[in-house]
Formats: C-alpha cells, sequence, structure tokens
C-alpha cells in the first residue's frame, strides 16, 4: 500500500460513517438517486427500437434483417419470431413439428406448387392446401405439419414466419 491507497481508505471510511449513523437518510438517498430509472429505461427501449428500424431500412442483408428482427421481438416480447427458409428438391416431402397456428408459409417460387397437410407423416394427413409460386398460407393444421413439392423437375423454395420456438424439422 501506499499513501495515495490509505487516503482512499480513510475518504471511504468518512463518507460511510454517516450512513451507518443514519440508514434512513442513506435509504431516502438511493430512492432519490433511482427514481428517474423506469423513465430512461422506457426512452432507451424507444431509442433502440427506432435505431433497429432504421438499420433494417438501410441494411439489405436478409442474415442481419432476420438476426435483428429476431432479436428486438424476443426483447420486446420474450417470444421468438422465426422466419425459417428452405428448398425442397423435385417432389421432396419434410415434416415439421413445433408449428403455431395461424402462422405464414409461403411458396417462394417462381416456379412450381407445394403443398401443405397436418400430421406427424403423409398417412396421418386428411386434407392438403396446394400453394402456386408465390402464394402464402396461415396453417391452420396445427403444431405438426407435412409439406411436399409437387414440382417434378426441379426446386422449390418455401418460408416460414412463426410466432413460437424454433421448428424442428423430423424427415
Amino acid at each position: 500500500m501506499v499513501a495515495a491507497d490509505i487516503t482512499l481508505v480513510s475518504t471511504n471510511v468518512l463518507g460511510f460513517n454517516p450512513i451507518k449513523a443514519d440508514p434512513k437518510a442513506a435509504i431516502a438517498q438511493r430512492k432519490a438517486a433511482t427514481q428517474t430509472m423506469p423513465g430512461n429505461i422506457k426512452n432507451l427501449t424507444s431509442v433502440i427500437v427506432d435505431i433497429s428500424k432504421l438499420m433494417i431500412n438501410l441494411i439489405s442483408n436478409n442474415n442481419f434483417y432476420n438476426g435483428w428482427f429476431t432479436t428486438i421481438e424476443v426483447y420486446k416480447t420474450g417470444i421468438h419470431y422465426t422466419r425459417k427458409f428452405g428448398v425442397l428438391p423435385s417432389l421432396a416431402t419434410f415434416g415439421w413439428t413445433k408449428v403455431i397456428k395461424n402462422s405464414a408459409i409461403i411458396n417462394t417460387s417462381t416456379l412450381g406448387n407445394i403443398r401443405i397437410g397436418g400430421g406427424k407423416k403423409i398417412t396421418d394427413v386428411t386434407e392438403w392446401v396446394t400453394l402456386t409460386p408465390g402464394e402464402e398460407y396461415l396453417n391452420f393444421f396445427g403444431p405438426e405439419i407435412i409439406v411436399q413439392s409437387l414440382f417434378p423437375t426441379g426446386i422449390t423454395k418455401y418460408e416460414l414466419h412463426s410466432k413460437s420456438q424454433k421448428g424442428k424439422r423430423l424427415i
């Protein structure tokens, strides 16, 4: 220890003695110091959201956009907002679980149809909905769906927008 350290400790002890003698004054002092915190947090949250909107408008990078959008949604609501992109080879099929009702499923291909049905396996599906290129569908089947390409000669693309935990591929 050097002389400056001893002076610092002495100063802190002198500052602590009145608080030790009058704890109510210390509590009042703390309340006064923290009284403005909720307003400051609200203002800061508003600034973060405004900045994120500006950044999204300025940047056209899909990965950055999706990551930022998901972060803001989780921050604001605690709910994960998933945007899942994928491709289906010709006539391929896969099952998806944990898809919340009213999630949007979009056929983002320029050619080729896909179809969607409810169930864990193809044999469970009792009704199919066919999506043409660019068409959007709100899932009413429930948490398990089957997605199938109807395009025999190429690849189809799809997109899922879901306010839930991330979908899990089964097949």
